[in-house]
């Protein structure tokens, strides 16, 4: 019986990246073989050694049981390469063997857990989510789908991220504040209460600096 093919979309850094921590997944949980990388154009150039890229999302010929993982930090790309494949290919789920994932954490299908990010217990993280290296989600906290949290990221307990948001590195979330959907914090932001959805917000604490989208509430 024939392993399943996983192909990375994105051949970026971010997806050179998932490929380490694919191939560092313990052969028990690694039910899968990596062909290589899915790219649109010709894509960059990969160094010697990494896979090749063989084809695009668009037209690669999958067949029965190929998985994709989105290997793709902007959060409104990533949702458009999922909308693309969706219905023609199944997601997969990287979660890197140095990572915790404590009691009744849920993660959703085609979310990439890198190393050492900590999610406590019942943490919820939805689809297509990325936790990058050395974040925390603190107990009871909710991810939603196609957010990404980028290094050393700290979402305390019941912080809710709402979808499709992005997150610097070394934002920290404060316990029961909510970053709202499509919302962009910039590195080393700390969120008090919430960050409106669709606001690019900066700064200890948190304030509006520019919108992704017409602009709602201030910060509080």
């Amino acid at each position: 019986m024939s392993r399943t093919r996983l192909l990375i979309a994105g051949a970026g850094g971010f997806g050179r990246e998932v490929l380490a921590w694919a191939e560092a997944m313990p052969a028990e949980e690694r039910d899968f073989e990596i062909l290589g990388f899915l790219a649109r154009g010709e894509g960059p150039l990969l160094p010697d050694g990494d896979l090749p890229i063989v084809g695009d999302e668009d037209t690669f010929p999958f067949e029965d049981g190929d998985r994709v993982v989105v290997a793709v930090g902007d959060p409104d790309l990533r949702r458009r390469i999922v909308a693309r494949l969706e219905g023609r290919v199944r997601f997969q789920t990287i979660v890197h063997p140095t990572a915790l994932v404590g009691p009744r954490c849920k993660v959703g299908e085609g979310s990439v857990i890198c190393p050492g990010a900590v999610l406590t217990c019942d943490v919820e993280v939805g689809r297509h989510v990325i936790v990058n290296v050395g974040t925390t989600l603190g107990h009871d906290a909710r991810v939603e789908d196609f957010v990404t949290l980028s290094c050393h990221v700290d979402v305390t307990g019941h912080a809710v991220v709402e979808t499709g948001a992005l997150l610097g590195s070394s934002v920290s979330v404060l316990p029961r504040a909510r970053v709202g959907a499509g919302a962009r914090v910039g590195a080393g932001s700390v969120v008090f209460k919430k960050a409106p959805a669709g606001a690019i917000v900066h700064g200890n604490p948190a304030r509006r600096v520019g919108s992704v989208a017409p602009a709602g509430s201030p910060v509080s």
